[in-house]
């Protein structure tokens, strides 16, 4: 997962410091650089194969109501695990599959964990709960679209209790702030959609107590280092002829 997404970077002459917060080693140009949206929205799929796989996660999404979770269950179960394995490879390489594909993926599953929650041991198994978390600890696409729905995913899967100890593993929560943070993703992110962003944080740790601390950590560490960052460039600035 890691070295596709890299080279999904490399095409895209991105280094992937610029995704993951205040990294000493960003330079002066690297901030200045910048890459579209749209493209980071899409991914590297041919636009018929995103089209489709996002019209598919749509469509499931309507079939929550009646015995329509009976028949996603049902998916999840008969397809040997396939439709499993290709959530899971798309939660974890969200720079390839897209934002908008991520998206729609974490909104799925989000919202089958609420509607099912025994659905949420399939999640684990098949791996779909640690490809999510580790690619927010690499870094995300620099989208409100995948931001918004990160902390949602986070509360369904602690609704299990091996969830919430791999999400407790994984300590999440200050590279998803430095990623928001840094200063490549606020140029893309609309100021609009921060208080939003808000909003779902303070549901992450009112449904999750227990990553209270964590979260009160992760934002005094985002504080230091973007103190240290900017300082370090400041003096790097004046520097120059």
């Amino acid at each position: 997962d890691e070295q596709l997404e890299d080279l999904c970077l490399f095409q895209k002459r991105c280094s992937r410091g610029l995704f993951q917060g205040f990294q000493p080693e960003l330079t002066l140009d690297d901030l200045r650089s910048r890459t579209s949206t749209s493209s980071m929205s899409r991914g590297f799929l041919f636009h018929s194969v995103w089209s489709y796989l996002l019209g598919c996660f749509r469509l499931l999404s309507l079939s929550y109501g009646g015995s329509g979770v009976e028949h996603i269950q049902e998916l999840l179960v008969d397809s040997g695990h396939a439709f499993l394995q290709a959530v899971r490879g798309i939660m974890a390489r969200p720079f390839f599959f897209g934002a908008a594909l991520f998206s729609d993926a974490a909104v799925f599953i989000t919202d089958l964990a609420h509607a099912e929650p025994t659905c949420l041991g399939l999640f684990i198994d098949s791996g779909i709960c640690h490809g999510f978390l580790s690619a927010v600890v690499r870094g995300l696409p620099p989208t409100s679209e995948v931001f918004n729905v990160v902390p949602g995913l986070i509360v369904a899967f602690c609704l299990s209790e091996r969830g919430l100890q791999e999400v407790h593993s994984r300590k999440v929560l200050e590279p998803y702030l430095l990623g928001l943070v840094s200063p490549f993703c606020s140029r893309s992110i609309p100021k609009e959609s921060y208080a939003p962003l808000s909003n779902s944080l303070d549901e992450l740790v009112r449904h999750v107590p227990s990553l209270r601390s964590e979260m009160h950590s992760a934002v005094s560490s985002c504080l230091t280092k973007a103190f240290a960052f900017a300082c370090g460039k400041a003096s790097e600035s004046s520097r120059r002829p």
